[in-house]
This record gives C-alpha cells, sequence and structure tokens, in this order.
C-alpha cells in the first residue's frame, strides 16, 4: 500500500488514490463547496473502516499556517468563527476515536522586522537579496518569535490542542478561536507560508514541535490562510521533501493533504502556494478566496470534513 517517498513533479501521478473533491474556490454565497447536489437526507454520515480494514487513518495531524501580518485581523476572526462547524462535521464524519491534533504556525520567518514590501501580478517587487535577508532559517538562528520559522504558536499553555472524535469539541473550538486571533498582525510582511509548512516538520524545531505530528496511520492536515502569495525563497520541491521526511512511515504523498484560503491569484499564475499545495494529490486541491469571509462557512466546513474523511479512509494502517 506504501508509495515513493519523492515529491510529485508535473509529470507524476498522484502519490495517494484520487478522493472526494470539495471543487475549486468558493465565489459567492449561493456556491456549493462540492460542486455536487446535497444529500438528499442533509445528513453527514459517518466513516466506518469495519473489522478487518486494510486502511483508515488512526490520526489527523491539523497544522494551520496563519498569515500574521498587517491586514490579516477580519479573515483570522472570520476563520475563527467557522471552526466551530468545521470541527464538529469533522467529529461527525471521521470514525469514532480518531485521535486529533491542532495546532497553528505563522508565516513569518523574521519577528520584529519593520520592512515594507509590495506585489504585483502575485509576485514580490522585493529583490533575492532583500526576501533572503527576512529568511531566518531555524536550523541556523531562533529569532524569538511565538509562533515563528516553523514553530507551533503557543496559546494557553498548549503549542497544539488533543482531542478525540468522541469528545466533546467545545474546549477545542474555544482554544483554536482565541489562538487564531490571538496570531495577531505583527507579523513581517515578506510572508512564507511554504516554508512554515515545510519547517514546522523539520526535527530543527522539536523544541516546541516533537509529538505534534504522528508518521504511520496518520493523516496530515495543511491549511493556508494568507491573503499575499508566496515569498518563501526556496523551491517548493524543499519544502515538500521536509514533509516527506516526517510521513515516511505512512506512505508519504498520499498520507498528506493541502487546504487553504488564499488569495485567486496564485492559482491564476501557478504561484509557488499554489504549486506546493498541489504536491500531494492528482486532482486541484480545494480552496477557497481568502477575500470572500462570507463563504468561509461553505467552504470551510462540510464539503471540507467530507474530503478529509475520505483522504483518511485510504491511510494504511500500519
Amino acid at each position: 500500500m506504501a508509495c515513493g517517498s519523492s515529491v510529485r513533479t508535473e509529470n507524476d501521478t498522484a502519490a495517494r488514490p484520487p478522493t472526494t473533491s470539495v471543487g475549486s474556490a468558493v465565489g459567492d454565497d449561493e456556491t456549493d463547496a462540492t460542486g455536487e447536489d446535497d444529500d438528499e437526507t442533509g445528513e453527514r454520515e459517518r466513516l466506518d473502516a469495519g473489522t478487518g480494514a486494510v486502511s483508515g487513518c488512526q490520526y489527523v495531524d491539523l497544522l494551520f499556517v496563519i498569515d500574521n501580518s498587517t491586514s490579516m485581523g477580519t479573515y483570522q476572526a472570520a476563520l475563527a468563527a467557522s471552526f466551530p462547524g468545521f470541527i464538529e462535521a469533522m467529529f461527525e464524519v471521521l470514525p469514532e476515536g480518531i485521535d486529533m491534533h491542532v495546532g497553528i504556525t505563522t508565516t513569518d520567518f523574521d519577528a520584529g522586522c519593520n520592512a515594507p514590501e509590495s506585489t504585483a501580478n502575485c509576485q514580490t517587487s522585493a529583490s533575492v537579496a532583500e526576501v533572503q535577508s527576512h529568511y531566518k532559517r531555524p536550523t541556523e538562528e531562533h529569532d524569538g518569535g511565538n509562533g515563528t520559522q516553523g514553530r507551533l504558536f503557543r496559546w494557553a499553555g498548549r503549542h497544539w490542542f488533543e482531542a478525540t472524535t468522541d469528545d466533546d469539541p467545545s474546549e477545542l473550538v474555544t482554544w483554536f478561536s482565541n489562538a487564531a486571533t490571538a496570531a495577531g498582525e505583527d507579523g513581517c510582511s515578506f510572508e512564507m507560508p511554504v516554508a512554515a509548512a515545510g519547517w514546522a516538520t523539520h526535527p530543527a524545531n522539536a523544541a516546541t514541535n516533537e509529538g505534534f505530528l504522528r508518521d504511520a496511520g496518520g493523516l496530515f492536515v495543511i491549511f493556508f490562510l494568507t491573503d499575499e502569495p508566496d515569498k518563501s525563497p526556496q523551491s517548493k520541491d524543499v519544502y515538500g521533501q521536509m514533509v516527506l521526511d516526517a510521513k515516511s512511515e505512512c506512505g508519504g504523498a498520499r498520507c498528506v493533504f493541502a487546504s487553504g484560503l488564499i488569495p485567486a491569484c496564485t492559482i491564476d499564475v501557478n504561484q509557488k502556494l499554489w504549486q506546493f499545495m498541489k504536491l500531494w494529490g492528482e486532482d486541484d486541491p480545494p480552496w477557497g478566496n481568502i477575500l470572500h469571509t462570507q463563504s468561509y462557512t461553505s467552504h470551510f466546513g462540510d464539503a471540507l470534513a467530507m474530503a478529509l474523511a475520505d483522504a483518511c479512509a485510504e491511510i494504511p494502517i500500519p
């Protein structure tokens, strides 16, 4: 059941079999994120691996990569407001007893930087040297920030929240909703969400992150919230390999799921953020337009929860 450990290229097929797609961007309020008719009963159906199953995740590790630069407050609040419906749906459709970790990292790799930055055609206008000056690798120095350089954001004494699908999700909802908005708007304007996703899995950040990500039997979900294109200076494949190294026992790319609320231009120009999100499956990953806050619930709710449940069902049992 295991697959190879290399990052998918443009000519590769998916490492994970196709799963139910959430569809493309959510536009208007009435747009359904699944692109399909609603279930006639209107009820969610819990997936059941059943006795003797050879696949089905035991763990789900949810990493939220949240842009913490200026202008993000509205979007952080909208994400927090949509989170209860998403978690309720996740708990209902995943098998009973699935253990979940939920954590947050930010897009900041230079805590305390006060440098202006602009974009044109969905790319940074800054020079390579300027971008590099705000990319502090955690293997080389610690910038002193909370949730920066791929480290998990500490909130209310926790670097992540652990719960099972049998639990009452109210404490998780409270923790995440407060943490997502506490990430704030003081982060560096050189946003590097792809680098954050990669370094979150790297041993260099073990002091804060060790134990968050499980390998064999676990589905790793990366969810981006950003209103800017990515400025990570290294190749998407470098960061993708970090993730694959952390999921090698599970089966590599089939054990990773990416989604997000992101700028539409990243898809239009196939920007690095979109390229990274496409590494993990045959179909385009589910996404929503970050500007359409009124539609967050449509994207970040039942449809995404069902897509994750389908992905969970494909994870090999160790």
